[in-house]
């Protein structure tokens, strides 16, 4: 019953975190499609601020079950692909740390640089998250 629970909350931090990436990246499409650059300055920072948070949500989740169900699992499960798997979860929580620094950056001091750097990486967020996904099918199928 544990391990079961334990999957279910992991699949769920998996939902909420994947998904944040794309829906952060539909926002500011929309935003620069069909908003002014002063619309767009009002929108996004409100609407992805919220995102990101319920995003670190679904990855606190991620990582608090993953570490239950490892806990659990037969030393046998942690092959090669649960390795990858495991390194792009590490490469996961660097890029939320960077994005988060950069938008306090930006909001703090207003930093251009930090906007353009985060609409450089912003991308990579769910190709790591579709990466991790594909590793894990992979490491458990």
């Amino acid at each position: 019953m544990l391990y079961k629970t334990l999957l279910t909350l992991h699949l769920f931090g998996l939902t909420i975190g994947t998904g944040t990436g794309f829906y952060i990246a539909a926002v500011a499409r929309h935003a620069g499609r069909n908003m002014d650059a002063s619309e767009a300055r009002t929108l996004i920072p409100g609407v992805n601020g919220a995102l990101s948070k319920l995003g670190t949500l679904g990855l606190a989740l991620l990582l608090v079950s993953g570490v239950g169900l490892a806990l659990m699992a037969d030393p046998a499960a942690f092959n090669a692909a649960f390795q990858v798997k495991m390194a792009l979860v590490a490469a996961i929580v660097i890029y939320v740390g960077a994005m988060q620094i950069l938008a306090a950056r930006s909001r703090r001091a207003g930093s251009m640089n930090a906007v353009l750097l985060m609409k450089r990486i912003g991308p990579l967020g769910p190709l790591l998250g579709v990466a991790t996904l594909a590793a894990a099918v992979a490491a458990f199928h």
